[in-house]
């Protein structure tokens, strides 16, 4: 008997082909230009590289059913505002090994994205102060403990808003010590002790 085999695309293909597409998209209307000069900004205002542009940029959770561009670029206005949410990944990542592999869905969100995609009017989507994580591997959920003992530790002193949003999706940003869950009250965060 012959088995049958998956035909979902694996992490590793559907990387390349993100990749290819982003690059795609850099190569239009001068957003390769924008794209780095955020990047210098970004490096001139004490950001480190924690992330790739490539996922700093991204939009893949609501994209597709907003018909919006996968990638958004800030106003440049607003590209200081991500780098205290960038300061608290870096900390997640380098010092407490709480983040690796994982996927940023969503980042800054103009206010038609915004609103398609479900966000709340007061989104800090909308000021680029935040980044929605997609936590990977078979621990992800073990790391909510882990997630909630660091806000509750430094979170007052980073501004560290975190939120969880289910399968293994959450909230991050550097805008006020504050977490909520699935109903958006602290009342349904697993930090909520």
């Amino acid at each position: 008997m012959v088995g049958l085999i998956a035909c979902t695309p694996s992490v590793e293909q559907d990387a390349v082909r993100q990749q290819k597409t982003y690059q795609d998209w850099l190569s239009e209307g001068g957003n390769t230009l924008l794209v780095s000069e955020y990047q210098g900004f970004l490096n001139q205002n004490g950001s480190v590289q924690v992330l790739d542009m490539h996922s700093l940029l991204s939009n893949q959770r609501d994209f597709s059913k907003c018909a919006a561009p996968q990638w958004m670029v800030p106003p440049k206005t607003q590209w200081k505002n991500i780098i205290p949410a960038l300061k608290v990944i870096d900390v997640l990542q380098k010092k407490q090994l709480i983040l690796s592999s994982d996927v940023v869905t969503s980042s800054y969100r103009d206010a038609s994205l915004n609103q398609c995609a479900g966000g709340s009017s007061a989104s800090k989507h909308l000021t680029n102060h935040a980044l929605d994580v997609q936590l990977r591997g078979a621990d992800a959920a073990l790391r909510y403990n882990a997630l909630c003992a660091f806000w509750s530790q430094y979170g007052a002193d980073l501004k560290f808003g975190l939120g969880f949003y289910g399968e293994n999706q959450i909230h991050i940003d550097g805008a006020g010590w504050r977490t909520w869950g699935a109903d958006y009250t602290r009342k349904s965060s697993p930090c909520r002790r």
